[in-house]
């Protein structure tokens, strides 16, 4: 159920980002942390979030033999999608262990 959830979401939400950048603009997004206080606040709350992911990312794709730098990149051009993505092929590559390591706390410096 969970995997269904995550598909819909990531090719619902990529169609809409890919819809949105083709009417405004790649670069069209700048204009909303300028707009107003409001859009500063889930601009920053994005990159956090999204900062935030990507520390978990790293270790976790080491244990399950998934390369990150793709991922990363993703993170940092196109936001939430790239994390989707992450989560996508970590539930293709291994569907039975997809969520057994993600409640796993992470150990700094661990490899």
């Amino acid at each position: 159920m969970y995997r269904v959830v995550l598909y819909a979401v990531f090719a619902a939400f990529t169609a809409f980002s890919l819809w949105v950048t083709w009417e405004k603009g790649y670069f069209a997004f700048l204009d909303v942390p300028m707009s107003s206080l409001w859009g500063l606040q889930v601009t920053l709350d994005l990159a956090i979030a999204v900062g935030l992911f990507t520390f978990w990312m790293i270790p976790d794709a080491r244990r399950q033999g998934i390369p990150a730098w793709p991922y990363l990149l993703a993170c940092v051009t196109v936001g939430s999608i790239g994390a989707l993505g992450y989560l996508v092929h970590r539930s293709l590559r291994s569907p039975e262990a997809a969520w057994r390591n993600a409640g796993e706390p992470i150990r700094v410096g661990a490899r």
